[in-house]
């Protein structure tokens, strides 16, 4: 669209998303959320009167920013790049829409390659997997080392309220920079995108006179895998992550309040899977599971097993953190009273985990919901997820179709997360914080 904007105003098309850069824009500003939940955060726990100090010491604004802000936030700012690093290092999705068939690989979309070629290529695949899960790994234990440096940074023992700077004249040129980044994260791209779903064919021209309802016929009542791959999706994502919640509620209260022999190689264990890149661990399912005589392979339960073990950990540490807030004593009356572990864990522990538990499960929800990278090589005939089938259409060329098909899983999703926050009584916009 904006180069359909540039060629009828100046007769150029400045901008070609089918390329490396395009990819690089993308990625951007599809995890620039990432950063500012992580860089948010650390900005929430620095104690303003640091900067008060500095101001009253006669440092400019800018100076503060510079020599006391800046680095205190650097921390944060660090591991949000790494994280940032690895999960874009790890993305299967957006590189193989907008490089796959140009043929700018990357890794993921290269071991994608050597397994769907012919013949396939097994070796190259292992051997290209085993380097990307050795660099992917260093960067995730560069983050976590870190992270627990930065703890003692910013957090005091005193209470206190962030501080609000008045922006002054640079007011203007910050609202001008905040309108441009949600008209071209947000508006820009989802506007273009429903509207595609009405219309014949898309062009950099479009016209209203190929505005048509066939594609959303075609998806609602032509097209069988849409309700095929709505359903297995509405399930793999309510079930899902109630499982993986449970499963971390359960090792993160063995982790923080007993002293079970190899609770910490049990935490190091479930979190392993944050090192290991979505689509090598759909290749590690896929061989361990195609010849094993237990019948999963092909069924939407290697799916279910996959999902819960790869984002176990997105949860597990959100417990422990949510545990560690509340009192031992609480748990200990209850062992007192000649309530056994199980009962304490139920009755007593699990409750006051449940806010944690109801934002894990949510945050579960929506990263189940668009998951591909383990499904792509996992599904079989009777088993697509949405994001496959979206991914199916998108190499068939019908992208009106995937418009809408794409609309349908962004009304669905929007659907499920209301009747949740009714259901669980809680704010969506609580869980991001």
């Amino acid at each position: 669209m904006i180069n359909g904007w540039f060629d009828a105003l100046f007769g150029v098309r400045p901008f070609e998303i089918f390329s490396p850069w395009g990819m690089i824009w993308v990625m951007g500003l599809y995890y620039s959320p990432y950063a500012f939940l992580i860089v948010s955060g650390t900005m929430r726990n620095m104690d303003p009167t640091l900067e008060e100090a500095a101001l009253s010491a006669g440092a400019t604004k800018f100076q503060t920013m510079l020599r006391i802000t800046l680095p205190l936030m650097a921390p944060g700012i660090l591991a949000s790049a790494l994280l940032i690093f690895v999960a874009a290092a790890e993305q299967f999705g957006i590189p193989s829409v907008l490089g796959l068939n140009q043929r700018w690989f990357v890794l993921t979309t290269r071991i994608f390659y050597f397994l769907r070629e012919y013949p396939q290529d097994y070796s190259m695949a292992a051997t290209v997997a085993m380097v990307m899960l050795v660099f992917t790994g260093g960067m995730v234990f560069l983050r976590n080392r870190i992270i627990k440096k930065r703890e003692f940074v910013t957090v005091g023992g005193k209470s206190f309220r962030p501080h609000v700077i008045p922006l002054g004249r640079w007011r203007y040129l910050t609202l001008s920079y905040l309108l441009s980044y949600i008209m071209l994260a947000v508006i820009l791209p989802f506007g273009t995108f429903i509207a595609i779903s009405f219309f014949k064919f898309w062009s950099i021209h479009p016209k209203l006179k190929y505005l048509t309802l066939e594609n959303w016929n075609f998806i609602l009542f032509e097209y069988p895998s849409t309700w095929i791959a709505l359903k297995n999706s509405l399930f793999l994502s309510i079930v899902g992550a109630a499982v993986a919640v449970l499963i971390s509620a359960v090792i993160a209260w063995v982790v923080v309040r007993t002293k079970a022999f190899g609770k910490d190689a049990l935490d190091t264990i479930a979190t392993l899977p944050v090192a290991v890149p979505g689509l090598i661990l759909g290749v590690a399912y896929l061989w361990a599971w195609i010849r094993s005589p237990i019948p999963i392979y092909g069924t939407i339960w290697i799916l279910m097993i996959v999902y819960v073990s790869r984002f176990i950990p997105y949860s597990l540490r959100s417990s422990e953190s949510a545990l560690r807030q509340i009192d031992k004593s609480l748990e200990e009356s209850a062992n007192i009273s000649g309530a056994s572990w199980l009962r304490t864990f139920w009755s007593v522990s699990l409750p006051l985990l449940k806010p944690g538990l109801v934002a894990g499960f949510i945050l579960l929800f929506v990263t189940f919901m668009r998951e591909l990278s383990c499904s792509i090589l996992l599904y079989s005939s009777g088993t697509e997820v949405m994001s496959v089938t979206m991914f199916d259409l998108w190499h068939d060329g019908m992208f009106p179709n995937l418009a809408a098909i794409g609309t349908m899983q962004l009304v669905v999703t929007a659907v499920c997360l209301m009747l949740f926050s009714k259901l669980f009584k809680i704010r969506i916009t609580e869980v991001v914080k």
